[in-house]
């Protein structure tokens, strides 16, 4: 609870207007609103700091007491606290140096704000950045990062892609983590556990030939065939500028409300011509339903803005499994394994999906010894999430396990270590294994950084190492 001391205090440091208390209806639900609305804790309090001095103020402040917050781009990854969030929405800047190809972001917009502005100040090129509008730039890189580039050019946080880091520290110093080699390594998967992640610069990709994309829809019927075409699909594709996705449909679900079956999400940068070449076994599954066709690449990456609507609709929790082998019946046992999970427990089928997309090599090569995670191998990637309506009698536990319990049933052979940093199930989440060797330093650079552990909050938490201090 934050006291009326705390207000105080905190009113003489920020002006009113980066102040929003929750009288302040509309703001204040906008500015605590998460992704998951069982993981919102209700904060008492948001800052949101219009500029750089500001923030170092407020986070110094913060860090020296003993309240409770979280920092916060957008919500999608369900940054909260119970007493203060801190909002970064005014970091929104987005700048675009075409002789160093670089671009420079405000870490706390949402992707679907960086995409327009890019669009018009460096029409042709494209930057690494989710695949869903509606996500945060801090949180995604800080969580490692897929865009659709990622195929050719490595997660939004490799080393190639992402080049430095603006930093508030915990106490209120600024820095450029290139000037401190342990904090950008850090940052590149770590998480947002050693300060605030205020503006990033990326690489920027010319990208000016129009895309082949959109999903094919198949009946439930189709589901083994197209499991089949799937692995026979990936050994044989070499293509970076190539990719496929393949989903589960139902007439609730939240991300895919169609009739009850399976889709394929088709991806090819090189445009129609080779599309239709590439996914020609897709179009002769028996019941397909095209609805692909080419576009500019910006179209692809903005195309889900409508799901930002689901913000706080549901409880819904996921992970992202790594998978390096993919047999026939993969896609068949996702499928299944999700029909027979909402069939189970009808209050899931309002807040749960399943997702496997096949990734190139590139995409989980983690830059060797400049990235925080390091995992180095090639793998696919199946993302899992569990949710219900809040006013539902499921539960959060019950989601937890049944997401947790999964992914094993799924892919024979999972290890604790084969899941990325971005979504953590706390039941379930072995954060040590994830980062393996990697994992020590980390609390190491932890501890230099932020040894009180006031950075706590974050989505996956790195503790220091107590005692150090």
């Amino acid at each position: 609870m934050v006291s009326d001391t705390a207000r105080k205090e905190i009113t003489t440091i920020l002006s009113a207007d980066e102040v929003i208390h929750p009288s302040s209806e509309d703001a204040f639900v906008t500015e605590t609103k998460t992704w998951s609305a069982g993981a919102n804790r209700k904060p008492g309090l948001v800052v949101r700091p219009a500029n750089l001095t500001s923030l170092q103020k407020i986070v110094k402040y913060l860090c020296d007491s003993d309240l409770e917050f979280a920092v916060r781009s957008t919500g999608t990854g369900d940054a909260t606290a119970q007493d203060v969030v801190i909002s970064l929405s005014a970091f929104d800047d987005v700048q675009f140096d075409e002789e160093k190809m670089e671009v420079l972001l405000g870490a706390g917009q949402e992707w679907g704000s960086v995409y327009p502005k890019f669009k018009d100040i460096a029409p042709g090129y494209a930057v690494p950045g989710a695949r869903q509008p509606f996500v945060g730039v801090g949180g995604s890189i800080l969580g490692g990062g897929v865009s659709w580039l990622s195929m050719e050019h490595g997660l939004i946080s490799n080393a190639k892609n992402l080049l430095d880091a603006q930093v508030v520290l915990a106490d209120g110093s600024v820095v450029w983590a290139s000037s401190e080699p342990d904090l950008m390594w850090a940052i590149r998967g770590g998480g947002g556990n050693f300060g605030v992640l205020v503006n990033v610069k990326l690489r920027a990709y010319k990208e000016d030939k129009p895309v082949f994309f959109g999903p094919v829809l198949y009946p439930e019927s189709s589901i083994e065939a197209i499991s089949k075409a799937v692995a026979d699909f990936i050994p044989k594709n070499k293509d970076p500028k190539v990719a496929i996705m393949a989903f589960a449909t139902e007439p609730n679900s939240p991300l895919f409300p169609f009739p009850r079956g399976v889709g394929l999400l088709l991806y090819d940068a090189n445009g129609e011509d080779s599309g239709r070449k590439n996914f020609q076994w897709a179009f002769e599954i028996e019941g397909a339903k095209p609805m692909v066709g080419e576009m500019p690449y910006y179209n692809v990456v903005m195309g889900n803005a409508q799901l930002s609507a689901l913000k706080g609709k549901t409880s819904t929790f996921g992970q992202s499994a790594l998978v390096k082998e993919v047999d026939p019946g993969l896609v068949a046992r996702c499928m299944n394994w999700y029909f027979k999970t909402i069939e189970e427990d009808e209050t899931l089928a309002h807040g749960s999906y399943v997702l496997f997309e096949h990734a190139q090599p590139a995409c989980f090569g983690s830059s060797e010894g400049k990235s925080a995670w390091p995992y180095n191998e090639p793998a696919h990637l199946l993302q899992l999430g569990v949710g219900y309506l809040p006013e539902s009698s499921c539960s959060l536990d019950t989601a937890m396990t049944v997401l947790g319990e999964s992914f094993g049933k799924i892919v024979p052979g999972i290890t604790s270590a084969d899941f990325m940093p971005n979504f953590i199930n706390p039941k379930y989440t072995d954060i040590p294994a994830i980062f393996g060797k990697n994992y020590q330093k980390l609390r190491e650079v932890k501890t230099k950084y932020d040894p009180k552990d006031r950075f706590s909050r974050a989505l996956m938490h790195i503790p220091p190492i107590w005692g150090a201090i």
